[in-house]
């Protein structure tokens, strides 16, 4: 059951690659009496919208479990409740604001019966803090009115979940912005939010490659790295630390999904030969589209092992834009079964601090990876301790009963508070202007002084006009551990 324990770890945990296709009812509008248009927060995240004699009906999206069908959710907005705000200048807009929210549900781990190794939900984490803005006043002073809609590891097509969680956001309501936490790298849904204005904060590790960040300006994601500088920092980092020579041979795993095979062409290739690498064999396993989908990566990469082991490879390289840990545990599983014992370039994108729980401890020992998220690369937290912003969504959580004690834990935690932090700050400079050019305008200058809670240091960086990861650290495992074996450096 490792591959399976893996999976679950992913999705429940820390979000590493696996979504659902079915988009579930989760909370409700429900009515209160009182003034028309009073609103008040709910422990569970919802909203309690107070008016009159009228009614408000579920703001949840809902879709057919295996079709993904179209959504029935519908909103008659009261007490000023809107989408877009007002200019920048002026008097701030104080005007409730109607987020959609979309996270992962790990329906999948608990029918095969899997303990995580996390003690809540990502979604508790996430109606946490929706609760915790709204009882402070709203996000960047504007109250909360959230459409949730949840991706399931259980389904056997997650783009169509994406489809109907775009239908709910942009169809059924005309939310002003998406607060994402999947762990799953969809085009569709960076194509449906782009196409209707709306900016899309997501707090996963899997960003674009460059040719997606050009199209999809919207989506911004302050903990991932664009795909070709994260390969070409695993791979000139690496080189320069003399863990990938010459000497060695260099076999590279393709999850076969369009942006990791451009990443692959446009970067790998290139970085390899500029370290003076050989490239000796490469192999590309299924996209990841599906529950079904991790099963059938578990056949290809039998092959995947047998090809780079009868190749000579020492050294093996993954590609996924959000699937690299699963990929490395069923490689290295069953490399393990076939008494092969490559070394393996990871970035924080293999989650090595679950990796850790999973996989055969004889692979992990000939891992190095760079690593920009600290709760997943290394197992000492010591290391890295909460940056500001960090702390302060703990203090937040804390409030509405919410204490993480794992790694999984704080991943629950970080990742969600950089998508609704870094929004936060941006309506704040925007004086509540929600449109898309005002956050548009205000991203570069907030992201410059931006503090993430989920990478090195709190570094940012805004390489080609875009906010991520502004800091790197080296990680191995070390008697018995995962931990960081370098201090930061720039990326």
């Amino acid at each position: 059951m490792t591959d399976r324990r893996l999976l679950a770890a992913a999705m429940a945990a820390l979000l590493l690659a696996a979504c659902g296709s079915t988009v579930q009812g989760a909370g409700s509008h429900r009515v209160a009496q009182g003034e028309l248009g009073e609103e008040r927060s709910t422990l569970d995240g919802t909203t309690e919208t107070a008016i009159g004699d009228e009614s408000v009906t579920d703001a949840t999206s809902t879709a057919g479990a295996s079709a993904g069908g179209g959504t029935s959710a519908t909103t008659r907005r009261a007490g000023g409740a809107t989408g877009a705000g007002t200019a920048s200048s002026g008097a701030p807009n104080r005007n409730s604001i109607e987020l959609g929210v979309l996270y992962a549900v790990n329906d999948g781990a608990q029918s095969a019966g899997v303990d995580n190794g996390n003690t809540f939900s990502l979604d508790k984490a996430i109606r946490a803090f929706v609760a915790g803005y709204n009882a402070a006043g709203g996000i960047g002073g504007r109250r909360i009115v959230p459409v949730y809609a949840e991706m399931h590891s259980a389904s056997n097509n997650y783009e169509t979940q994406v489809e109907a969680a775009c239908a709910a956001f942009t169809q059924d309501h005309k939310v002003a912005a998406v607060i994402s936490n999947v762990g799953y790298y969809s085009p569709i849904l960076l194509a449906c939010t782009q196409r209707a204005g709306i900016p899309l904060f997501a707090g996963d590790w899997g960003g674009p490659d460059e040719q997606d960040a050009g199209r999809y300006p919207l989506f911004v994601t302050p903990a991932a790295l664009v795909g070709e500088a994260r390969v070409t920092a695993v791979i000139e980092h690496l080189a320069a630390a003399g863990f990938l020579t010459a000497r060695n041979k260099v076999g590279v795993v393709i999850e076969d999904c369009p942006v990791n095979k451009r990443v692959h062409e446009r970067a790998v290739v290139p970085a390899l030969r500029r370290a003076g690498l050989t490239l000796a064999a490469t192999y590309s396993p299924r996209c990841f589209l599906s529950l079904q989908d991790y099963g059938g990566q578990a056949s290809d990469i039998q092959g995947a092992v047998l090809q780079l082991r009868q190749a000579g490879v020492d050294r093996v390289l993954f590609v996924s834009q959000a699937a690299e840990a699963n990929i490395m545990n069923l490689f290295s599983t069953g490399a393990e079964a076939q008494g092969y014992r490559p070394s393996y370039a990871l970035s924080s994108v293999a989650a090595a601090a679950v990796l850790a729980l999973n996989a055969p401890a004889g692979q992990l020992a000939n891992a190095k990876g760079v690593g920009w998220l600290p709760v997943l690369d290394s197992q000492n937290p010591a290391q890295e301790p909460a940056t500001s912003t960090g702390q302060r969504c703990l203090d937040m959580l804390k409030k509405q009963g919410v204490a993480p004690t794992s790694a999984a834990d704080y991943f629950n935690v970080y990742g969600p508070c950089d998508s609704f932090e870094l929004y936060a700050a941006v309506l704040r400079a925007t004086n509540g202007d929600a449109s898309a050019s005002a956050v548009s305008r205000a991203l570069p200058g907030v992201g410059a002084s931006y503090v993430s809670a989920a990478t090195v240091g709190g570094r940012v960086s805004l390489k080609g006009g875009r906010v991520g990861p502004g800091a790197a650290r080296l990680f191995g495992w070390v008697n018995g551990r995962f931990e960081y074996t370098s201090a930061a450096f720039a990326l």
